[in-house]
């Protein structure tokens, strides 16, 4: 498996990267003043992995976010609750899955995308 790991300094929340194809990364750089991690590999599985800092998802809210127009309880900003559950469509298309875990650190959120690694 290869695995690559970039630390990026930034004010991004990591669900707020997952808002469509091709900006996954884009978005990561500016909404978490602690910084972001953003991981990539593949195997079995090729995955895209973005982790912050932020105050992350309580475990009890974490499926109900991917319903269309469902902002979190304690939400701050704008938004319209679309984002995650367009990122969980396309990647439901595609065969693959999206996560929101703990962080490995002391706060924030993991949010991992995982693919088949090959086309059926």
């Amino acid at each position: 498996m290869r695995l690559r790991s970039v630390s990026v300094a930034s004010s991004v929340s990591a669900t707020s990267t997952l808002i469509g194809p091709g900006r996954f990364v884009s978005r990561t750089v500016g909404m978490n003043a602690g910084g972001v991690v953003v991981r990539a590999g593949s195997g079995p599985r090729a995955f895209l992995e973005v982790e912050d800092t932020g105050p992350g998802i309580p475990p009890a809210e974490r499926e109900r976010v991917f319903d269309r127009f469902y902002r979190g309880e304690a939400t701050a900003g704008s938004g319209s609750g679309l984002g995650l559950a367009i990122v969980r469509r396309i990647a439901q298309r595609h065969g693959g899955e999206v996560r929101l875990l703990d962080a490995k650190g002391p706060a924030g959120l993991r949010v991992r995308v995982d693919f088949p690694a090959t086309r059926p």
